[in-house]
């Protein structure tokens, strides 16, 4: 049974509106609260005409603890078998993830506290149109924060993942025919969140965390059907195609969902917590918007799989397709799909962004966004998902490939060593996403925000297409709270997060990977007018990171930007890439395939990516990088699928012949990445009204990458001892016979890539 309970502060007023709300967001969920009796004033808050409309307001509403509980009363096997009593070998699947000090509080737009009460204002309605009786409901509500001032999990209470605030304010308007869930309705449903900012601190106060700024959310229904129900024409054997849940569906579905990403670390500023004040940096902006077709919507009981059945837990299937500008029949108000990357600000006050569009699904897929199972839930150690097939298609015994998979709950990094961790678990089940765009808009000296007109400023319009299909996604991501290393004397260890991560994405010719176009993952350049691609086809990709510390980390140098930011690391970690390189023309692109080479790479060891945000009033993401190869081919490993028994490699083999293959074998030692910059410029930046895309960087070699690897382990240690390895190439093989050994004691090179287009802006002086 999967239950949420909220426990109250002792002594304090329960506002109503705070009754109404939570009535409304839990009304299908066993829920136990104790509330005082409404005074006079209350009670004026509260009026009914034409319908009834409720308006209340509060300064403050405050709950001790939240708590979301799974799988009570269920117990699990080593066979992964479930049982609704304990006996021997059987472990409690009772888990839960706490919220504490949870509130409610006005705030203005800039994150400090508002004085005076927030309103929440909903309106009921019953009439009738021509498709029968109708039940309508609005609300609307002034800009709050909701707050979680500590996240955890209840088989580690002493640990926490942070602190968490939303500010926002928002609009609902639902309205259905016949019934406010019925299936068969004619829905009409329009979401928005209005310039929100969402705050992520691991530590306490004047400690760094991300913001996510100038967050707009838009999902609005036109004319379509929200109810119980299951999945409609669903493929036969997919995921949960039976199981009812709520479900939406419509022709067109417009949505949005923008943000500016940016770092602060506030100390010494004198500031509040959670506020912008201008002294955020940026990392990038990110966005959705556009008009969703033939979209499919189901929210679901059910979490990870077992042996018979499902635990508790929460879940979702979408599907659905990209307008695109030469639709004809969108309805008012909608507009071709835009993915949008690129700057936060502009050094000439607008950023330089640039826009995917035109999107066009691979031949015979009916949808370009197919995700048929993305679930969430709270679990206990050992109460994972099953191992994944690496090499051939889930579902079978996997004798093509090899299962792969981490252990829940085991934590050997960053604390003290731990088979009993609980976390919450994140799982995606036979994902595709096959579709590209052909279109490439560049925003640069305009705003934005405003519809794309390419004779504004330097605007330009490209026929490019950056190919990036993902076939047959298959993952579980753990995150378990803890390894925050910026102040281990104060406790920061127990706060934080680490995460255990197998993600995969393969291509299958048959019952094995290869190369198929149509329902394949591909990386590629595309020159839409010419329909001309090249770059990697038919990719599978592996990647298993086992006790990966996700740190907000401080930049305590003023003069290196490079030190803080978003820093990802894990000591025990595998990387594998199969693809063909090539090119092919789009139109034909079975039989007019350009073959290049079968590349195999194959990475063993510890890696740490860190994204670095730019010093204020400069424009660009930074990043670095720091990698030790290394082989350990002990029995754990190899059976977690973390070692391949082939160590780290890099092989390139003839299409038409793979046994002829040049391989550089067992690479062990340091690489790192320093001062990277990825870096969107204006036409009018350079002076030489070229827009382009740079992308710079210096690779640090053997013992020359030392110092940027003992700053990517803070907090942890070396694997293999705390001194410089050189880069050594074990063996250089071609068709299996060694050419012998390759060893770099240090080196340093710089590298720099520029795209851009073949003309410069027409109207540039």
């Amino acid at each position: 049974m999967m239950r949420m309970t909220m426990i109250l502060p002792r002594q304090r007023k329960v506002p109503v509106w705070h009754t109404v709300v939570i009535l409304a967001m839990l009304s299908q969920t066993p829920f136990a609260v104790a509330m005082q009796a409404m005074s006079e004033n209350e009670m004026s808050s509260i009026s009914g005409q034409d319908g009834l409309r409720i308006s209340v307001s509060a300064e403050e509403i405050s709950a001790d603890t939240v708590r979301w509980e799974t799988d009570a009363g269920r117990y699990l096997d080593s066979d992964r078998i479930m049982y609704t009593a304990p006996g021997v070998g059987r472990s409690d699947m009772t888990a839960g993830l706490i919220l504490e000090s949870v509130s409610f509080t006005p705030v203005n737009i800039d994150g400090s506290l508002r004085p005076g009460e927030a309103t929440l204002t909903t309106q009921f309605d019953v009439g009738s149109g021509p498709d029968g009786p109708r039940l309508a409901f609005e609300m609307n509500v002034d800009r709050v924060r909701f707050m979680a001032d500590r996240i955890s999990h209840d088989a580690q209470p002493d640990k926490s993942y942070g602190s968490l605030a939303l500010d926002f304010s928002g609009q609902l308007s639902f309205s259905n025919s016949n019934g406010i869930f019925n299936d068969d309705g004619n829905v009409s449903l329009n979401a928005s969140v209005d310039n929100a900012a969402m705050f992520y601190r691991q530590l306490w106060h004047e400690h760094p965390y991300l913001v996510y700024a100038n967050m707009n959310a838009l999902w609005e229904v036109i004319e379509g059907s929200i109810g119980i129900g299951a999945r409609r024409n669903a493929p036969p054997g997919a995921i949960m195609a039976d199981v009812a849940g709520i479900r939406t569906a419509a022709d067109f579905i417009n949505v949005r969902l923008d943000n500016n990403i940016l770092y602060k670390f506030p100390v010494g500023l004198g500031e509040d917590s959670f506020t912008i004040t201008g002294q955020e940096r940026e990392l990038m902006h990110f966005g959705w918007e556009g008009t969703l077709r033939d979209a499919e919507l189901v929210f679901r009981p059910g979490g990870i799989e077992y042996a018979n059945g499902r635990s508790d837990g929460l879940n979702f299937s979408s599907r659905w397709n990209y307008a695109v500008s030469s639709d004809t029949d969108l309805p008012a108000g909608a507009s071709p799909f835009r993915w949008r990357f690129g700057e936060v600000g502009g050094p000439g006050g607008y950023p330089v962004r640039f826009e995917l569009s035109d999107w066009v699904n691979l031949p015979g897929i009916e949808y370009g966004h197919d995700f048929p199972y993305i679930g969430i839930d709270v679990i206990n150690a050992g109460q994972g998902a099953a191992p994944l097939c690496w090499g051939a298609p889930q579902g079978g015994a996997c004798a093509a490939g090899s299962l792969v998979g981490l252990q829940a709950g085991q934590v050997n990094d960053f604390i003290t060593p731990t088979s009993n961790m609980g976390g919450v678990a994140l799982s995606v089940r036979d994902g595709n996403l096959l579709t590209y765009a052909e279109r490439v808009r560049l925003f640069d000296g305009s705003d934005p925000s405003l519809p794309f007109n390419a004779g504004n400023g330097y605007n330009r319009e490209f026929d490019w297409g950056l190919i990036y299909t993902l076939a047959n996604v298959d993952g579980d991501i753990y995150f378990y709270p803890g390894g925050n290393p910026s102040d281990i004397a104060g406790g920061s260890l127990d706060y934080g997060i680490i995460a255990d991560i197998a993600l995969m994405s393969q291509t299958f010719n048959g019952a094995q990977q290869g190369f198929d176009w149509s329902r394949g993952s591909h990386l590629m350049i595309a020159d839409t007018d010419a329909q001309m691609g090249i770059g990697l086809l038919g990719v599978s990709f592996l990647l298993l990171a086992d006790d990966t510390r996700i740190w907000i980390k401080p930049q305590w140098n003023p003069a290196d930007h490079y030190e803080g930011g978003l820093d990802i690391m894990s000591r025990n970690t595998r990387l594998a890439i199969n693809a063909l390189f090539g090119g092919t023309d789009l139109t034909q692109p079975e039989s007019r395939l350009l073959q290049g080479a079968l590349i195999g790479f194959n990475y063993e060891g510890l890696l740490n990516i860190r994204l670095s945000p730019a010093p204020l009033g400069e424009h660009f993401l930074g990043y670095s990088m720091a990698m030790r190869a290394y082989r350990d081919d002990s029995s754990e490993r190899l059976a977690s699928g973390l070692a391949s028994g082939e160590g780290t490699y890099l092989s390139f083999a003839e299409p038409s012949r793979p046994t002829v293959e040049m391989r550089l074998a067992d690479i062990t030692g340091d690489m790192a990445i320093v001062n990277g910059r990825i870096d969107l410029r204006g036409a009018d930046e350079d002076g030489d009204g070229f827009p382009k895309l740079v992308i710079s960087q210096d690779i640090l070699i053997g013992q020359t990458a030392h110092a940027r690897m003992l700053d990517s382990v803070v907090g942890s240690s070396l694997p293999g001892g705390s001194g410089a390895q050189v880069l050594q190439i074990g063996a250089v093989e071609f068709a299996g016979n060694s050419l012998g050994t390759i060893v770099v004691p240090s080196g340093q090179w710089h590298t720099s890539i520029t795209l851009r287009p073949q003309d410069a802006h027409p109207s540039f002086p």
